[in-house]
């Protein structure tokens, strides 16, 4: 999924805030509720991690946002190609009643109401966790999830695994990693990767896969599997993340999985690359490489990458003719990074071409001025040579 089309699917423009995204988000996850809508629901998870990412990518490297209001609304061409979801992700149609009505306690206090009132209705509780995140109360909205997959409200276990997996109990966990139905598995498997644990994700989805008929597995579940091989690699994990990547090349046709991966195709072959030269990437060079599977901004990882290279030319070396072969991708992002550092005078000479032609022209002027006054020394006045013993102008015999 793009930047734009994340924006697109949370209803938001550019230049939204974290605020403005969360917002967005759990307006979106009304809409598309695990329950009713895994694909759907996934999709919006998706979004939101394309966003945050581009977030954080702003603030770490000094990237100017836009100016927006707090409550961003839904683009021209969000809503001329989803006017459905656009006009449902209307504040003035989802939100609460404005504060100048209904202050965010007094919500907050309706939707504890309600719950108690319905505690198997999943709006009452969807009504409370909103308020909660509204008011920036988030570890209470976080309690709330638990509180509501407890009373048993259809829909919530998924979104204690996505969005508060830290309070997700084992029973919980263990339910969800046996469960017949994949979204849960693939919730299952966030959360463990959330909670640094990649090895049990991996074996959840690897449990999926077998259980899978061949070619069965939509596109929000590979991404899923993408994530979890991400996280292998991050964690250095490289016979758990072979081990998946090779029961998921199974599950492709053969011949067929990038046609199949679609926009996924691009970090699929940054694994297969990554996997593949794994082997010769020196530790201090593991996580720079995989800078390029975040999708933004590699150029600080290329300058660790050189860094090395200036202090280890014959390991950078080797490593590059590793990456030309195997990789193509990960040698274009960082094979000129790779490449041994010239020589102080190659690089003057390559940088100051003019400066090069210069000092030519002026030797060879030096060269010709000695030469003619060498030559005035050996000859009289009207221009004959001297004969020998003969003293030249000016001298004495």
């Amino acid at each position: 999924m793009t930047f734009d089309e994340a924006l697109r699917e949370l209803g938001i423009d550019a230049g939204a805030d974290d605020a403005s995204v969360r917002r967005a988000y759990l307006r979106a996850v009304r809409r598309h509720s695990p329950e009713r809508d895994p694909e759907g629901f996934l999709r919006v998870r998706q979004a939101l991690g394309c966003v945050s990412a581009e977030l954080e990518w702003r603030r770490s490297s000094g990237h100017p946002a836009r100016p927006t209001p707090d409550d961003a609304e839904p683009s021209a061409d969000a809503v001329e190609e989803h006017p459905v979801e656009a006009r449902a992700a209307d504040p003035a149609e989802d939100a609460a009643p404005p504060p100048s009505r209904v202050t965010p306690e007094e919500r907050i206090l309706a939707g504890r109401s309600a719950a108690q009132a319905r505690p198997d209705s999943a709006d009452a509780w969807e009504e409370l966790v909103d308020a909660l995140e509204s008011a920036g109360r988030t570890d209470e909205a976080a309690q709330a999830l638990c509180d509501a997959e407890r009373a048993g409200a259809p829909g919530f276990a998924e979104r204690i695994l996505y969005d508060a997996p830290e309070r997700a109990s084992p029973e919980l966990l263990r339910r969800a990693a046996e469960a017949s139905s994949p979204w849960l598995r693939l919730a299952a498997a966030a959360a463990l990767r959330e909670r640094g644990d990649p090895v049990r994700a991996a074996e959840v989805l690897t449990g999926l896969l077998a259980d899978a008929d061949d070619g069965s597995l939509p596109p929000p579940v590979v991404w899923g599997y993408l994530d979890t091989l991400q996280a292998l690699l991050a964690a250095r994990e490289h016979d758990a993340a072979l081990a998946l990547r090779d029961g998921l090349a199974r599950e492709f046709a053969a011949g067929s999985e990038l046609a199949r991966l679609g926009p996924h195709a691009e970090r699929w072959e940054l694994v297969n690359e990554l996997l593949a030269v794994y082997p010769f990437v020196p530790p201090p060079l593991w996580p720079p490489l995989r800078v390029p599977l975040a999708a933004r901004g590699h150029a600080p990882a290329a300058r660790e990458v050189r860094a090395f290279a200036v202090e280890r030319p014959l390991v950078a070396a080797h490593l590059a003719h590793e990456l030309m072969h195997r990789a193509p991708t990960l040698f274009a992002a960082f094979g000129p990074a790779l490449a041994p550092p010239e020589p102080a005078w190659q690089s003057w000479a390559r940088r100051a071409p003019r400066n090069v032609v210069i000092l030519g022209w002026v030797l060879a002027l030096l060269l010709m001025a000695g030469f003619w006054a060498a030559m005035s020394r050996g000859r009289a006045p009207d221009g004959r040579g001297l004969a020998p013993g003969e003293p030249a102008p000016g001298q004495e015999r």
